[in-house]
């Protein structure tokens, strides 16, 4: 096993974690992020998945 999938597990878990966070929030109708740092997390979220 290479030193790097284990990482790249643990990328996978925070992503869908994150992804799923995001989405419990617009469920509830959550107004406590921003837009633009909602934008930038999805962003960054889309990065973490092409590493």
């Amino acid at each position: 096993m290479s030193e790097t999938r284990p990482f790249q597990a643990l990328k996978s878990v925070i992503c869908r974690l994150a992804t799923g966070g995001l989405w419990f929030a617009d469920l509830l109708e959550d107004q406590g992020i921003k837009p633009e740092v909602r934008a930038a997390v999805i962003r960054r979220l889309e990065e973490l998945t092409r590493e």
